[in-house]
């Protein structure tokens, strides 16, 4: 069987799922071996943002995305009575591995920042503010022509020292609920 490049073999599985089967089709193999195909920039962005949102939805988050990306990915929300809401907006950083940047241009506004790795494979979420993002890369970073000259700073190769400073903003789901409950309630007089 010969295969163009970029084509997957599929294979079907029956299963039956209390009101009757259903087909499901997964990619079984892929040309050259099981490596997933490199995926761009933009494709990671969304499938991390999809699996963001997938773990906001099932803790009780509500989820917008905006139509124009502005500094905004994602916009939290929860119902507050009967007519108001609550809302925080989030900036995503996703990564098909691990890497760790900042961009001074988020400084000041106030929106967390949520880093997203391992897109493609087991993704891990670190939730933070600009000011906690800043402390985690450290003087050295700070003190870098990159981040003196440009106002960013990036590791793309996370060590064990920068992989240990991050655990304390890892799946930081209850800190994220108390910064919504936090904001403002729409709709209140």
């Amino acid at each position: 069987m010969s295969m163009r490049v970029g084509e997957a073999a599929l294979k079907e599985v029956m299963v039956d799922v209390h009101t009757g089967p259903f087909r499901f089709r997964y990619l079984s193999e892929r040309p050259g071996g099981d490596d997933l195909p490199t995926l761009n920039s933009a494709t990671v962005e969304v499938a991390g943002r999809n699996w963001f949102t997938a773990q906001l939805l099932m803790r009780g988050f509500e989820v917008s995305t905006p139509v124009v990306d502005r500094g905004v990915d994602l916009i939290v929300f929860r119902e507050v009575g009967q007519q108001g809401i609550r809302a925080l907006p989030l900036q995503l950083k996703c990564a098909s591995g691990e890497s760790f940047g900042l961009d001074r241009k988020y400084e000041g506004r106030g929106i967390p920042l949520a880093y997203i790795w391992n897109v493609t494979a087991n993704p891990v979420a670190f939730l933070m503010t600009y000011e906690e993002a800043l402390a985690v890369l450290g003087a050295k970073a700070v003190a870098s022509k990159s981040w003196i000259d440009g106002g960013k700073y990036a590791v793309t190769r996370v060590g064990a020292d920068l992989r240990q400073r991050l655990l304390p903003f890892e799946s930081r789901w209850e800190w994220l609920a108390e910064r919504l409950m936090a904001q403002p309630e729409s709709g209140a007089s």
